[in-house]
């Protein structure tokens, strides 16, 4: 297709080509037949064959395609660069060439967002992250505690680019460009600068895009556990981007956590690790905030986050889903306790009611709810048990040691034939399933976080939960046998279980194992960052 003008339009659908012209006919056809018309199309292509001149050449009758070849290959953002260059509409929609429009309404969705919310310069959807085939994989959607967090600072962006791609966004012509020497956080770089200068901007939980997260040719296999690509680009934003004093202490534990990942904490590390050695001095600095920062902490006795972190569980577990919960964004988790027992003891979830957040604890033992009530007030607090099947009630074995209790009489019976326990009591208690407890209470979102220790019912429960509907990001499950002669077994139906329902171990304390949402974990950056593959 020959070069020509471009038409004045209302938006500029800024393609960025690179080789897969199949991929890209799919993304011209989404364009084409969108129900609001009034647009231009700008492909660039970095490619070195004709494919991709011949994909754009099927909608050479409509003058509001135009194809660019770039004379010499420009790389990734700079491609980018160029198709927006090469436009001039007041409305700038980039589109990758592997991502496409989820339905025939969405630009005019898009549009419409900046048209009734002109005080705004940045809009941006929830997309559909999809395998090479284009069958949906996950619905990527913020998340509102990251929407609230990202009014206050578009710094928090750091942390994780929970707006997703490039091809989720709109924006208003504002002469930024991306960066070229970002290839990893190129796009968040952008947000955060476009937002610093207005940080005014409408979302739609509607996924108008759909983003290829998976396949050949992505920028994510040259840049994840790439310490040249992840290091040298989390210092260089650390360095640039406008960040606030909290903003900076969070990235600031970002970073050392990033450090660390890579075995780096000397500037000569750097250097071995293949980070550009520009970047030396920025890393003697964070070394010596982060020991300041580590004294703070120890001095600093007003706002809870800079105090040292106490763990209430039995083995850390709290502290290790919360350091799992940074990484996936979830500022302020929500959680399901099912067989909570003591409101503070053992507890892996009394770490985050201190720290502000609700959610809804699951006990059997009316006493022991009786305490969690009168200790967890913001907390919902469920006299039942969770049941299997029709069953509305059971018996419920009361042990000596409550931390034994079950609805289980082998387990009960199994636990007092070691001489140290007994049965105290069987009582009658109300049972619902699990599905049912959280339609009831979580019906807008599933719970960020499941702990789960029924003492033999585990499985059972895991079994009977509905994970199409419910995918909480984080469960942290009892997988260990409890004997009292060193006969104590790992339960891998459990972790087999959750793998099968495409949860990873993250970590396991031996008693219990802790498993993130795979899909949501390869997201953390998120995926859908991989839709810049241009």
């Amino acid at each position: 297709m020959a070069e020509g003008a471009v038409n004045v339009a209302r938006v500029a659908i800024c393609i960025p080509a690179y080789n897969q012209p199949e991929r890209l006919l799919r993304t011209l056809q989404s364009v084409a037949a969108q129900s609001f018309r009034d647009y231009q199309v700008v492909v660039t292509d970095d490619s070195e064959g004709d494919a991709v001149a011949q994909a754009v050449g099927a909608f050479a009758a409509d003058p509001r395609f135009r194809y660019v070849r770039n004379p010499t290959r420009k790389g990734s953002p700079e491609n980018w660069n160029e198709a927006i260059r090469r436009s001039d509409a007041p409305y700038v929609k980039l589109l990758h060439h592997d991502d496409w429009f989820s339905g025939p309404d969405s630009l005019g969705e898009f549009v419409k967002l900046l048209d009734e919310h002109p005080e705004a310069d940045f809009a941006f959807s929830a997309s559909r992250a999809c395998d090479a085939a284009g069958d949906l994989l996950y619905v990527h959607v913020p998340r509102p505690e990251q929407l609230r967090a990202l009014a206050r600072e578009p710094g928090v962006l750091f942390l994780g680019n929970f707006i997703g791609a490039p091809s989720a966004t709109l924006f208003r012509r504002c002469g930024l460009e991306f960066d070229i020497r970002l290839k990893w956080m190129v796009d968040l770089d952008f947000y955060v600068r476009l937002l610093s200068r207005n940080p005014r901007f409408v979302s739609s939980a509607r996924p108008l895009v759909s983003i290829t997260a998976r396949g050949p040719g992505k920028v994510t296999e040259e840049c994840v556990d790439n310490a040249a690509v992840e290091v040298f680009e989390a210092l260089y934003l650390y360095r640039k981007l406008p960040l606030g004093v909290f903003g900076r202490l969070r990235s600031l534990r970002f970073l050392m956590s990033l450090l660390r990942r890579f075995g780096i904490s000397t500037p000569e590390d750097l250097a071995a690790s293949g980070v550009q050695t520009e970047l030396a001095a920025e890393l003697r600095a964070l070394l010596g905030l982060e020991r300041c920062a580590r004294w703070a902490r120890r001095l600093v006795k007003g706002d809870p986050r800079t105090r040292p972190r106490r763990s209430y569980a039995q083995c850390g577990e709290d502290l290790i889903v919360e350091h799992l919960a940074m990484w996936l964004g979830l500022e302020s988790p929500t959680y399901l306790d099912i067989g909570a027992h003591h409101p503070t003891w053992l507890s892996n979830t009394y770490f985050f009611y201190k720290q502000g957040c609700r959610g809804v604890l699951v006990e059997a033992d009316p006493l022991l709810c009786k305490e969690l009530v009168r200790k967890r007030p913001r907390d919902v607090c469920l006299n039942i048990g969770v049941g299997i099947g029709a069953a509305r009630e059971a018996d419920f074995f009361v042990m000596s040691a409550r931390t034994l209790n079950t609805f289980s009489r082998e387990e009960a019976e199994r636990y007092s034939g070691y001489g140290a326990d007994r049965i105290q009591e069987v009582i009658k208690v109300p049972l619902r399933p699990v599905n049912e407890i959280l339609a009831e209470h979580f019906p807008q979102a599933s719970p960020s976080f499941v702990s789960l220790d029924v003492e033999g019912m585990d499985l059972a429960i895991l079994r009977d939960f509905d994970f199409s509907r419910y995918r909480p990001e984080i469960f942290c499950i009892e997988t260990l046998t409890f004997t009292r002669d060193d006969s104590e077994r790992k339960l891998s139906e459990v972790i087999e279980f959750m793998q099968e329902r495409d949860y990873r171990v993250y970590a396991d304390t031996y008693i219990n194992t802790i498993f993130v949402d795979r899909r949501r974990w390869d997201a953390r950056r998120p995926k859908a960052r991989e839709g810049g593959s241009a």
